[in-house]
């Protein structure tokens, strides 16, 4: 619901594609953020791992509005409920936060973390699991938050006992007691201890509930990871499931402050919140394949890859119209739904995987205007059966180490695969299997056949992998790494010579 910078979406993602011979798995992952900038660092994390399976979009969390799916709204099985927080937990990774930080942070937090959290109680299917965490240790934004939940949600969620789901984990129960710190470090141990004047600022639900109540919470069932414990970071977490549909179809949590304001009530529908957007450029919308593009514009670039008659075309897409856009890209059939049923009301950021990217024969209205992109190697590989070549291990060295290789210097073997194939410029896909401790390694990756010349589309990073998995040594991978930077940059050079 708070997704960005993306590290813990990044996660969640891999752990969808934990099984790798199905590249389209049949779930998918939302992840939403209020800031639009950040939203666009969550697309830089998550795009790196290639999945057909994410939609990135911004929204207030605590507004969150309901997505149409199927023949009603969709209630996630799994959310994730990682809130705004004073963040008291990173002091050792951010020291600049000392001079900032102070306890009377959480007082100000804690509403907009209730807000958020009930939104994604009330987003969860019954039987789902929702994780509520920050990286404070303040108990104001944490066990209060919590309490609050399941006072609110009585008999329709509850808290899992979670301290031996990961062992060896070196963890420490959430706390039954606590007191409220002021910005001045003033203590109180009840509301009742507040100074009239600063109840405005604390709120009853910051403090424990009474004993009674205390003891049907359960809130030793949540967790803290303290730094000392395993030389990390703080983290708290709790785990919800939700029991049943909620009873009500709306839920207010009322807020109570001094008696100067009147008691605040935030009402959360359960049916659909109000929706606001910030105002923000506009994106451009998803146009998917239409049954007329599929069979012009897609059966010419069909044909020339041999792709499989079971891939679903309409699920390709483009931000503009599919004849011209520079990226093609593929996303899951769930996917597809949600943003044919959502556009107009939910702003998409980013979502899908690159396919195909136009080239500079743009002019060329054929199947060489496009190339395979690298980020969809999975899905391509599954699919795609002509223009493939078998490389020997020479030959993936050789092209891993310069930006072009001459067929002339390539072995026998691979250039007799070319010479096999159509004369047509383009994408080929380039495959050979590492053996490790009896296990074959793959390595898929897309070059361009050039009319003397093949230039592999891997980045540095993937090169490094790649020659480390054939057993170079570290110095030598550098060296080469190095070198490959300098013919890049006289190549790029010659082009805006010629240009």
């Amino acid at each position: 619901m708070c997704a960005a910078p993306g590290s813990k979406t990044a996660q969640i993602i891999e752990c969808l594609h934990r099984d790798e011979s199905n590249p389209i798995p049949s779930g998918f992952v939302i992840a939403n953020d209020v800031d639009n900038k950040r939203c666009y660092t969550l697309v830089h994390q998550v795009k790196r791992l290639e999945s057909p399976c994410f939609a990135i979009i911004n929204h207030d969390a605590s507004n969150l509005p309901n997505l149409k799916f199927n023949d009603g709204n969709i209630l996630f099985d799994r959310i994730l409920c990682d809130v705004p927080c004073s963040g008291d937990g990173t002091l050792r990774k951010n020291p600049d936060l000392w001079k900032k930080w102070n306890p009377g942070h959480a007082s100000s937090l804690q509403s907009i973390q209730l807000r958020i959290a009930t939104r994604g109680i009330q987003l969860l299917a019954p039987g789902g699991l929702m994780v509520y965490s920050t990286c404070s240790m303040n108990p104001i934004e944490n066990e209060a938050v919590v309490g609050q939940l399941l006072q609110a949600f009585e008999g329709q969620i509850s808290l899992v006992d979670i301290s031996d789901k990961l062992p060896g984990l070196r963890t420490k129960p959430g706390l039954k007691s606590w007191c409220v710190i002021g910005k001045n470090q003033e203590i109180y141990n009840s509301f009742e201890e507040v100074p009239k004047n600063m109840q405005s600022l604390f709120r009853p639900n910051m403090f424990p509930p009474s004993n009674d109540i205390l003891e049907q919470l359960h809130l030793e069932r949540c967790i803290r990871l303290l730094p000392h414990y395993q030389d990390t970071g703080a983290f708290f977490v709790a785990l919800f499931r939700k029991i049943d549909k909620l009873v009500d179809s709306s839920l207010s949590i009322q807020e109570e402050t001094s008696q100067k304001r009147q008691v605040e009530e935030n009402v959360f529908n359960e049916d659909g919140a109000n929706f606001k957007r910030a105002r923000y450029h506009r994106e451009n919308p998803f146009i998917f394949f239409e049954e007329k593009d599929i069979k012009g514009f897609w059966q010419e670039i069909s044909e020339f890859f041999g792709v499989h008659p079971s891939f679903p075309a309409d699920q390709l897409m483009t931000r503009i119209a599919s004849d011209s856009g520079r990226n093609i890209y593929f996303v899951s059939d769930s996917l597809k739904q949600i943003v044919t049923l959502n556009q107009d009301r939910i702003k998409f950021i980013n979502m899908g995987v690159r396919l195909l990217v136009r080239t500079d024969l743009r002019n060329d209205k054929d199947k060489r205007s496009l190339r395979l992109a690298q980020e969809g190697i999975a899905i391509i590989n599954n699919y795609f059966s002509k223009r493939r070549i078998q490389l020997e291990q020479q030959d993936l060295l050789l092209l891993l180490s310069h930006a072009h290789t001459q067929f002339a210097n390539l072995s026998e073997s691979v250039r007799n695969q070319i010479q096999n194939m159509s004369d047509d410029l383009g994408s080929l896909i380039c495959l050979y299997n590492i053996k490790q401790h009896d296990l074959d390694i793959p390595i898929i990756f897309v070059s361009w056949r050039g009319r003397n010349s093949l230039r592999p589309f891997v980045s540095h990073s993937s090169r490094k992998f790649y020659f480390a998995l054939c057993n170079i040594d570290s110095m030598t991978i550098n060296e080469i790494i190095d070198k490959l930077t300098i013919e890049e940059k006289a190549t790029n050079q010659k082009k805006d010579d010629n240009s």
